[in-house]
């Protein structure tokens, strides 16, 4: 790319998501190189520049990149630039000077912990419309606000912002404490369907960090959402994220769980521990949702028992289970189809039938990092015979 020329939009909004989500400095690194045609130019360093400024937070947002990141990335930056002999932009040489100088946030997470910030919407990469606070916190960023095809082009649907706390590794936290590809999977079809689900009482078996929950707070449609786990951690780590997002809740210490249903079904959503041993109690729900459920066969039995019990009383015209499964080994799912197959349930793979996705998942999550390899997920509808 010839000097003096600007980072190609779509690259800049890879960029923001990116920061967003806490992505490698090499992988940010790589990035900007392939953007620049290997030359990291003024005008590279100040579109990155200007990307970490608008991740900072103001007063007003929940979005927060940990200033610990921002030294990691300014830094690994700052030091290609300098081993390369390229010419340092004045104004990523005054954000590396602040971030140094600056102390670290009070509300940062915990050693082994992070917030890691995701935007939805419309899947066409040319389609996508930020909205507040993002709006806000980007009004002043030069080098974005020249990208308006990006910012707001006319007649687009918004991009939203869930930001998530989330466990670094496995030995931090419950498995539910951190982020699986088959909860984003689950999401999209959530945003892209709000008809599955209105008006109806939604429940999540394995709530894990509330992604899915929170998606379906924001739909504004459904009677009533029950978000359940088993794990202690997990519960605790998802009550953090609802507060997080502004999605108000009754938690399993506020007596979610001992109302009757009438009760219950006056509370928008509720957050509450379940065992899959245990029989269901409080509302019935019409749609259960889980994701990454079928890990263990020992576990996918207890699951499917659990399923056919609230199957079994839902009232509604047509209850359902969707579940978002990784497949991880043959065995385990195995072990879910016999279940199923002894059961009064039936279910069907919908990623394998497109006339059952309806219109199919148009609202993505945008440059989506994952934090492990990536699986096939399926997505399975499960019913009454």
């Amino acid at each position: 790319m010839p000097a003096g020329s600007c980072i190609p939009p779509w690259d800049i909004w890879m960029l923001q998501c990116w920061i967003w989500q806490l992505q490698s400095p090499a992988q940010l690194l790589a990035l900007l190189q392939r953007a620049a045609e290997d030359d990291i130019n003024l005008d590279t360093q100040e579109a990155f520049a200007r990307a970490i400024q608008a991740a900072i937070p103001l007063p007003h947002s929940k979005i927060a990149v940990q200033t610990s990141y921002q030294r990691q990335v300014v830094g690994a930056v700052f030091k290609y630039a300098e081993a390369t002999g390229l010419e340092i932009s004045e104004t990523l040489a005054d954000l590396q000077v602040r971030l140094l100088l600056a102390p670290s946030a009070s509300s940062e997470p915990d050693p082994g912990w992070s917030l890691r910030t995701y935007c939805y919407g419309p899947q066409d990469p040319g389609v996508c419309l930020r909205t507040e606070p993002f709006s806000s916190i980007i009004s002043n960023v030069a080098s974005l606000e020249e990208s308006p095809g990006i910012l707001r082009p006319p007649g687009q649907a918004n991009c939203n912002l869930i930001s998530l706390h989330t466990a670094n590794n496995m030995l931090e936290g419950s498995t539910g404490c951190h982020l699986w590809q088959a909860s984003f999977l689950l999401a999209e079809y959530v945003l892209s369907h709000p008809d599955d689900f209105r008006g109806k009482i939604c429940a999540e078996l394995g709530c894990g960090t509330g992604l899915v929950g929170i998606c379906l707070s924001h739909l504004k449609a459904c009677r009533q959402i029950i978000l359940t786990d088993g794990n202690r951690d997990s519960l605790e780590n998802c009550c953090r994220n609802l507060d997080q997002n502004g999605v108000p809740y009754i938690g399993p210490e506020d007596g979610a769980g001992m109302e009757s249903p009438q009760d219950q079904e006056a509370k928008q959503v509720i957050l509450r521990h379940q065992d899959w041993a245990d029989c269901w109690h409080g509302a019935v729900p019409d749609v259960i949702l889980g994701a990454d459920l079928l890990y263990d066969p020992g576990a996918t039995r207890l699951l499917v028992i659990l399923l056919e019990g609230m199957l079994r009383v839902a009232s509604g015209p047509q209850p359902m289970a969707l579940l978002a499964a990784t497949a991880r080994t043959p065995e385990t799912f195995d072990v879910f189809t016999r279940a199923i197959a002894a059961s009064a349930l039936q279910f069907k793979d919908i990623t394998r039938d497109p006339s059952s996705m309806s219109t199919g998942l148009r609202i993505k999550f945008q440059h989506l990092v994952l934090l492990q390899p990536q699986l096939p997920v399926r997505l399975l509808l499960v019913s009454r015979r």
